[in-house]
């Protein structure tokens, strides 16, 4: 049979029961219970985000305009500050200028004394005041740290003298001391010859007061005599650190300044005024914005060269920031200007913080929303789903129905005489379930092989029979398919029927398998396989279920038409008596074997003419027997992970030996990988088999902790069975003691058949143990001519 078989594309499948109208509303169903509910949340949060989006940009915009207004608000405070501040020193020039109209000072710079104290002591604005004359003398008054007014006074007639004077807050004389070195003459000075110039006040550019070492200008005026002739030169010095501790106070914003600069860009006033000077040599001079290595107020101030006055927004290195330029006039007649930067987070950083808050409850939102639909198409979907479970279980009852009609019309499945019986019936399931393959399996003679009665090939068309396969290549999969249903999607997955995948569903392509046993009572006779089907699984197995049934009938009557005719087998006796009827041969249907194993013995002994002391050998009736059987003989010659490096076979005989010494058991026997223990042949009953059974529950512990130490699966199998043996002295040079016989052989099918590291006892045995052992069921055995034994595995003690 061809292994083969091509896999169909489902888009080449059309199915023509399909309701065009019943599509048609699926899909109106589903558009509105998946479509519907994720569009509803999605327009919510599209909905949120459009919110948030405007609400930002209107927040936002509106942030900078208030951010715009403080900026312009702030420029025009500073600007006045600074009118305030340099104001008084211009109108302290001119009221000098006007006091000397009157002819006051003449060219006597000493008269100016008086005046300059008054002016000192009550405009705070200036730092010092002072006069020159056409011909060089000069008087200069500024205060002191004492709070006291110093004079510097410089005369140059008769001859030349300079005289510097400290005075104490009181006006009394500290300190007066002459100065013949002092060359200074005033007529050299800028703020000199600029007044001589100048139609009015005139103004130095900033400089740093060399004593003070602080930015500062001179304010100078020219005074005449009434003829109009130029007598001397009025001047006021204006220290410029207050306006930069007033800049130093103005609430800017994180990160925001303010300064005052002139044309060429040197600072006027600066809020850190440590850093408004530099010394270069012996020389202070103002520092240039651009030597303060700020990378934006560079930038601020490059953008103020370019473009002029104004307000603008900047970024630098990603980040923006907003600043105005304004020029400063009326104040000095130079060309000042007030420059402001400040963050734009400053004034807008809150509307992003809020707007994050915003979108992280809008995510809130929105998973609630996407919850809530999923929640809907789940509910949907599950409701839909019942729905089609409903609809396929309906169509799959009515399909059953028609089948149970159909096979009531039939008589031939269940008739043993007619040939070809069961294909109507696997016809039948498998159109039924949809299944590619439908196949009845009838068991052999003790369970040893499945053979095919008919299998149904729906694609194909056609029949076969008589596929034979032997229980020993696949022990597990017997095992499972003959305890009760078995449905398997995949059988490559399926561990239990690996070997039979292998050896038989590989080569038919079947993939998914539903197995159900065909039973008579308590006795499982064959096989019902639905191979590949297409219906939900439920109704299946109960359709498979009832079909097994029905085919349970036919097999039943098989069964009986090979029994031996019942016939009394009477033997010659001593006297002409009768002997007893010769038991009957059981066959598969006939119960359970339980405690009729000794009588059965001894009926087929009379049968034979034997009485029980007519052997050459010994009879010996509930014997516990223990085999031992080793299921991989490689693992055995493998080194046990000890010193001497001998083999695990040694060590697992030696386990074994001390064991059964230590249960007092006498007669252990090696048979190739299999190992007999016995006991009862002195006193029979619970007392032996329990010993047996505790030596079995060590054995097992420690031959699975020998292989467990050497890295080896755990090989091994232990069967127990009671009942009677046959035992006689063997051998000529060497003579030892042997047994054989039913027990021995039924122990050792239970060893042959049980699973690896289990012990697996018979329901004689499991009598003898009572309460005293912890047992599980396992089902039932197959004893070759004698009949069914239930079968249990030894767990532990009580």
């Amino acid at each position: 049979m061809d292994g083969t078989r091509r896999e169909t594309d489902a888009s080449e499948v059309i199915d023509l029961t399909l309701d065009q109208r019943e599509a048609w509303i699926e899909a109106r169903r589903r558009f509105w219970r998946v479509i519907v509910p994720f569009l509803a949340a999605a327009l919510l949060i599209g909905a949120t985000l459009g919110a948030i989006t405007v609400v930002h940009v209107i927040s936002r915009n509106d942030a900078l305009r208030l951010a715009d207004g403080l900026l312009v608000a702030l420029e025009q405070r500073i600007a006045t500050e600074a009118r305030g501040w340099l104001g008084p020193a211009g109108r302290v020039a001119m009221l000098l200028q006007e006091t000397q109209k009157s002819g006051v000072f003449r060219e006597d710079v000493m008269l100016a004394e008086p005046i300059g104290a008054a002016l000192l002591n009550s405009v705070p604005q200036i730092a010092s005041v002072y006069v020159g004359s056409m011909r060089g003398d000069f008087i200069m008054l500024r205060r002191n740290a004492e709070g006291g007014i110093d004079s510097r006074v410089i005369m140059t007639r008769p001859e030349r003298s300079v005289i510097n004077t400290m005075r104490g807050p009181d006006g009394s004389v500290l300190r007066s001391t002459l100065d013949p070195a002092d060359g200074f003459d005033p007529r050299a000075r800028p703020w000199f010859q600029g007044a001589l110039e100048a139609d009015g006040l005139y103004w130095t550019d900033i400089y740093v007061f060399f004593s003070d070492r602080v930015p500062g200008l001179t304010v100078s005026l020219a005074f005449r005599d009434r003829r109009g002739t130029v007598r001397g030169v009025f001047g006021v010095d204006v220290r410029l650190d207050t306006l930069s501790a007033l800049l130093a106070q103005l609430d800017i914003g994180e990160g925001g300044r303010a300064m005052i600069i002139d044309g060429a860009g040197r600072l006027v006033a600066y809020p850190e005024l440590e850093r408004a000077v530099r010394q270069a040599d012996d020389t202070l001079l103002p520092v240039r914005v651009d030597e303060l290595g700020d990378p934006v107020l560079t930038r601020a101030f490059d953008a103020f060269r370019i473009e002029g006055p104004g307000r603008r927004r900047i970024e630098v290195d990603g980040a923006a920031h907003l600043t105005i330029a304004a020029p400063l006039p009326g104040v000095t007649g130079r060309d000042w200007s007030v420059l402001i930067v400040v963050p734009e987070d400053s004034y807008v950083g809150f509307v992003s913080r809020n707007t994050r808050i915003a979108l992280a409850a809008a995510a809130v939102i929105a998973l609630l929303a996407l919850l809530l639909a999923w929640l809907l198409v789940r509910q949907g979907l599950r409701a839909d789903r019942t729905a089609q479970r409903l609809r396929e279980r309906g169509r799959a009852m009515a399909a059953q129905s028609d089948a149970f009609a159909a096979l009531s019309t039939v008589s031939a499945p269940f008739d043993p005489a007619a040939e070809g019986g069961p294909r109507q019936v696997l016809e039948i399931v498998a159109r039924t379930l949809g299944a590619r393959r439908a196949s009845l399996w009838r068991l052999g003679a003790a369970s040893r092989s499945l053979r095919c009665v008919d299998a149904v090939d729906t694609e194909a068309a056609l029949h076969a029979a008589g596929t034979h396969l032997p229980r020993e290549e696949m022990p597990e999969a017997v095992a499972a398919l003959l305890a009760g249903p078995l449905d398997v999607a995949d059988t490559a997955q399926e561990s239990r029927l690996a070997a039979l995948h292998r050896g038989y569903f590989t080569a038919v392509g079947t993939r998914a398998l539903l197995s159900v046993p065909i039973r008579r009572g308590e006795e499982t006779v064959g096989l019902l396989w639905i191979e590949d089907r297409a219906t939900e699984a439920e109704g299946a197995v109960a359709f498979a279920r009832a079909a097994a049934a029905m085919l349970a009938l036919r097999f039943a009557g098989q069964v009986a038409r090979t029994r031996p005719a019942e016939e009394p087998v009477r033997l010659a006796a001593a006297g002409g008596a009768a002997a007893p009827a010769a038991p009957q041969r059981r066959m598969p249907g006939d119960g359970f074997l339980g405690a009729d194993r000794d009588r059965m013995f001894m009926q087929r002994l009379t049968a034979r003419g034997i009485g029980e002391r007519g052997f050459a050998a010994e009879i010996f009736r509930g014997i516990t027997v223990l085999v031992l059987r080793f299921t991989d003989p490689l693992a055995l010659a493998e080194r046990a992970p000890d010193e001497d490096g001998s083999p695990l076979a040694d060590h697992a005989i030696r386990v074994l030996q001390e064991i059964a010494s230590a249960h007092g058991i006498d007669y252990v026997r090696i048979l190739g990988e299999s190992v007999v223990v016995a006991d009862g042949f002195v006193t029979a009953g619970a007392e032996r088999a329990a010993a047996v059974a505790s030596a079995a529950l060590d054995l097992q512990q420690q031959i699975a902790a020998l292989f467990h130490s050497a890295e080896q699966r755990l090989s091994f199998r232990i069967g127990i069975d009671t009942g009677a043996v046959i035992g006689s002295v063997v051998g000529e040079d060497t003579r030892t003691y042997n047994i054989w016989g039913e027990a021995v052989r039924t122990a050792a099918a239970m060893a042959e058949s049980g699973p690896e590291a289990t012990i697996q006892i018979t329901e004689t045995t499991r009598a003898l143990l009572g309460e005293g052992f912890l047992m599980q069921p396992r089902g039932r055995f197959w004893l070759d001519g004698g009949g069914e034994l239930a079968t249990f595995l030894l767990t532990a003690r009580a």
